[in-house]
């Protein structure tokens, strides 16, 4: 995740639930909230900010509802990166 922030200026897209080939196959519900909360954990651990920029059901073939989800990873600047309750003037 460092290196590909590096690699787009403090920013990376992450396509969740999409092989390397492009092939939709999504997960299930259990399984993207378990990969969108380890994305935030290490978004955290490297300075940077996830949003979801838009989830979408996919048909596979399976009998069970898949989805995706394509999140915008922004590494937070370094002076921003302030605790709460705490200002910069």
């Amino acid at each position: 995740m460092k290196w590909r922030l590096q690699e787009g200026r403090g920013e990376a897209v992450y396509q969740i639930g999409v092989e390397d080939n492009g092939l939709l196959i999504g997960l299930s519900d259990d399984e993207l909230r378990a990969s969108l909360k380890t994305l935030r954990r290490m978004a955290e651990k490297v300075g940077a900010d996830i949003t979801i920029l838009r989830e979408r059901n996919v048909e596979y073939d399976m009998d069970s509802p898949r989805r995706i989800a394509e999140v915008l990873i922004r590494k937070v600047p370094d002076d921003q990166q302030v605790r709460a309750g705490t200002f910069l003037w």
